[in-house]
């Protein structure tokens, strides 16, 4: 079995490649998606002597997250999955963190924008319908004790929450994440979308 793991929705973007039971990664440097994501990808599959028509899948994050990195990499998983006729498989951002932290009890709450954060209560797994959207007064205002916030960007003070601030994906934890996320029983699409809790801020310009 041979299959690429995308990730560009959240910083600490990577590739990896799984060949049988051996992981490879390379990270992407953040905000240099658009010109790292295909030249890593192009250097795994030389590494290891593959072909792109290879791949038996492609596992994608597909949000939220960051929109430019999304709108790069579920474009060029659809587009080689229509060409090449590989199955897709989207993993939402919360429930690839649910198995990064190996806790699927804990809330967890990631940056949304400026001012607001993705957060999610529910433990198990996520749906969309699962993830709010809150600004920082409305998270003061919760009493769920311990969470678990992926902020890679900033401090976060929130002033009656126990926060564990995670703000880098360690390899050693990413090869075990992918496993477990690849031995599941996930669906197979032809095509996947991305996933937006709230349609992205895109400014309008008028036609000259």
């Amino acid at each position: 079995m041979k299959i690429l793991f995308i990730n560009c929705a959240i910083p600490n973007s990577f590739v990896a490649l799984i060949v049988d039971e051996q992981i490879q990664i390379k990270s992407i440097e953040q905000g240099k998606e658009s010109d790292q994501l295909i030249l890593k990808i192009e250097e795994l599959l030389e590494e290891n002597e593959i072909q792109v028509s290879d791949l038996n899948k492609i596992y994608l994050i597909n949000g939220p997250g960051s929109f430019t990195g999304l709108r790069i990499s579920v474009t060029i998983a659809n587009v080689w999955a229509h060409e090449m006729n590989i199955k897709l498989v989207p993993i939402n951002t919360f429930n690839f963190l649910r198995k990064y932290i190996d806790d699927d009890q804990l809330p967890l709450v990631m940056k949304a924008g400026k001012n607001d954060f993705f957060m999610v209560e529910k433990p198990g797994k996520i749906e969309k319908n699962d993830i709010d959207i809150i600004n920082q007064a409305e998270m003061e205002n919760k009493n769920i004790g311990q969470i678990y916030a992926f902020i890679f960007d900033q401090s976060l003070v929130v002033n009656n929450l126990d926060i564990v601030k995670i703000d880098q994906l360690s390899e050693l934890k990413l090869i075990k994440t992918i496993k477990k996320i690849i031995a599941m029983n996930n669906q197979e699409f032809d095509q996947v979308e991305i996933l937006y809790i709230r349609p992205p801020a895109i400014s309008k310009r008028g036609k000259l």
